[in-house]
């Protein structure tokens, strides 16, 4: 129905997409610098901006370089690929791992929540997650292809 309204298909975006928005252009731990700071995202302690003891509404804390918001703390966001421990053998062009999952019941979740400490909010930071777990800690954002007109 959406692809009929937009020309578009959504899905999570892959692990290597997300983190590339995440990081806004920048190589620091945090899209704003080295140090975290609860004046740019909700995680562990209630400081500064992030006010809130849980989630926070979205949009509260500034834009990355990319305009993307949000992706340190409040939220652990579900991608597409299977969990694997190390990146040993991981695609090099950005793809999906394992886009089925069929023989690995975990996928990854990134970006840490707002129980997460400075190293759980870092944006190479990584978690493993079951595919059927529900918490408040857990969310996910769409991404966005474009298809060509017919």
């Amino acid at each position: 129905m959406a692809e009929q309204k937009t020309n578009s298909n959504y899905r999570l975006p892959t692990e290597t997409e997300w983190e590339y928005a995440a990081r806004g252009g920048q190589s620091t731990a945090y899209f704003w610098g080295s140090q975290a700071s609860h004046n740019q995202a909700n995680y562990k302690g209630v400081k500064g901006k992030d006010r809130w003891k849980f989630a926070a509404p979205v949009g509260q804390f500034p834009a990355n370089k990319f305009s993307v918001q949000d992706t340190s703390g409040n939220m652990w966001e579900w991608v597409q690929d299977c969990w694997h421990d190390t990146y040993q053998g991981a695609p090099t062009d950005g793809s999906v791992w394992d886009y089925d999952c069929k023989d690995i019941d975990t996928q990854v979740r990134r970006g840490g929540a707002w129980d997460a400490n400075t190293v759980g909010i870092r944006s190479a930071n990584r978690s493993p997650g079951g595919k059927h777990d529900r918490s408040n800690l857990y969310g996910f954002r769409v991404a966005r292809d474009w298809l060509k007109p017919e």
